[in-house]
């Protein structure tokens, strides 16, 4: 049986929960949009758990009146489980490090040049293999590092960085 998880967020404003998290498509129109989606229980499942265990389970009436309206054709579906929790509960819960978006073997020069703003992103990398095969000297040239994607989603930055290794 295939699992699907679904996160948004919700304020509580004016005494009702609202969804706060909305998009918006090609004309400009609000639309509800997902803080996070995944297919996989094996990738998101521990993570669903731990929310109910902190929080817990609410009532489908319970959601905002967006996201009843969403899943309006889900409410009496047994296998839906609805969860909660408090953001000041989830913060134990968050590693203390900061996670990057992308990590690799890059020139010591392009970093240089990334960190002082001279580059909007790195957009080569070597792998591990190829690094091994490199001279004392070559290798002299190259750092491990770990940074987020400055630039916008774009179509030239996207074809640029389908060479990164994805944390």
């Amino acid at each position: 049986m295939s699992t699907s998880y679904f996160l948004y967020t919700e304020a509580y404003i004016d005494d009702k929960w609202v969804c706060i998290n909305p998009g918006f498509d090609k004309e400009g129109k609000r639309r509800l949009a997902m803080t996070y989606e995944s297919g996989s229980r094996s990738y998101f499942g521990q993570t669903a758990d731990k929310i109910e265990e902190i929080g817990g389970r609410l009532r489908f009436d319970d959601l905002s009146a967006e996201l009843q309206a969403r899943y309006e054709n889900c409410r009496d579906d047994e296998f839906i489980r609805i969860l909660s929790a408090e953001v000041d509960a989830m913060r134990g819960c968050l590693p203390s490090g900061q996670a990057h978006e992308y990590h690799g073997i890059v020139l010591k020069d392009a970093v240089f040049a990334y960190e002082s703003g001279d580059a909007e992103d790195l957009y080569e990398s070597i792998t591990p293999e190829e690094y091994a095969k490199l001279d004392e000297v070559g290798k002299q040239l190259y750092q491990y590092y770990e940074w987020d994607d400055r630039a916008t989603c774009s179509s030239t930055s996207l074809k640029k960085t389908k060479k990164r290794q994805k944390s």
